[in-house]
């Protein structure tokens, strides 16, 4: 399992911020599917929008965006976490099947 260090997490409102405002729910993690991994590096395909339901319609608030996505894990303490992440417009994720877990 990959976690981001509290340093990481400390404002999140230029992400959240839109979904905040809209009051909408998230029914688990951000979905993504991995689709390689090299040395520190995993790169894969995130749903960056369209993910947080409304909760009055039970529909998806935004249209949905898939982002392609490296992650540069570290060991940490207690396991692998990721110390930065970003877009990589080198990774393709058309035909992906991107996996969403409930809570």
């Amino acid at each position: 399992m990959l976690t981001q260090p509290a340093s990481n997490l400390v404002n999140r409102s230029s992400i959240f911020g839109t979904d905040l405002q809209m009051g909408v729910h998230y029914p688990g993690p951000v979905p993504l599917t991995p689709t390689r991994v090299d040395g520190n590096y995993v790169y894969a395909c995130m749903m960056g929008a369209g993910f947080a339901v409304d909760p009055k319609t039970g529909k998806p608030a935004e249209a949905r965006s898939i982002y392609p996505t490296r992650f540069k894990v570290v060991k940490g303490a207690q396991g692998y976490v990721i110390s930065t992440y970003g877009n990589d417009p080198a990774i393709h994720c058309d035909g992906v099947n991107i996996v969403r877990r409930a809570w």
